[in-house]
């Protein structure tokens, strides 16, 4: 069971806000929120937030590194933090909504979200809502956890921080559906984003060492250059 997560907020003046938004409701909804101040310090968590990390067992982790008082970009994979903060920027200047789907599968079900952000106030912070959009029955072959398969010339597995799956540095734009790595991270692994996840989600493209890359990894250099 999840514990029952107090209505706590670390701003005042936001919290005054939320109040126009039926915060006791938005507190109790199953939907993962947020709040974050302009420069994207977390200030309030709901109960589904809570619920989200116990039941993908994310839990102690999360709220021992990302706790109250601690930057969500932080908590954003560095192959997709230029986008994401650079959206988040845009909602708080034009002061309006912005909407973002993306994948995060569990072991057995494949599902997708919908993040949407609303500026509050006169662009004092942003309310962060992520529903659930989509939920289905996995048909990933699954395939063992071989290291030897997955591991590339530094010793570093590769997952995709949408799918999930595992890329094999031998085989180009290949990538497999581990499930226990979905489960439990082996050591030493890295995130990144698959070719069918980067054109699905990210048709746009992701802005990328001045240009667009095709595919981003995380830990890349200045001098870098994409695969």
């Amino acid at each position: 069971m999840t514990r029952q997560m107090p209505l706590e907020f670390a701003d005042p003046e936001l919290e005054s806000i939320l109040r126009n938004y039926r915060l006791e409701s938005i507190h109790a909804s199953d939907e993962t929120v947020y709040v974050v101040r302009p420069d994207l310090t977390l200030v309030y968590v709901n109960e589904g937030w809570s619920k989200f990390a116990y039941e993908n067992g994310g839990e102690p982790t999360i709220s021992n590194r990302w706790p109250i008082g601690s930057s969500i970009a932080d908590a954003i994979p560095q192959a997709l933090r230029p986008f994401f903060t650079d959206k988040f920027s845009n909602c708080l200047q034009t002061r309006s909504p912005w909407q973002h789907r993306y994948e995060c599968s569990s072991v057995e079900q494949y599902r997708e979200f919908m993040m949407t952000i609303y500026p509050l106030g006169d662009s004092r912070g942003l309310l962060v809502v992520n529903s659930l959009f989509k939920n289905s029955q996995h048909d990933r072959v699954g395939h063992p956890p071989i290291e030897e398969w997955y591991r590339d010339e530094s010793g570093m597995i590769l997952q995709c921080v949408h799918c999930r799956r595992i890329k094999r540095p031998q085989l180009r734009a290949t990538w497999d559906w581990v499930p226990v790595w979905v489960e439990s991270y082996p050591q030493n692994m890295s995130h990144g984003l698959c070719e069918p996840c980067f054109g699905y989600f990210y048709p746009g493209g992701l802005p990328q060492l001045g240009g667009y890359a095709q595919f981003i990894r995380t830990g890349m250099t200045p001098d870098a250059t994409p695969e």
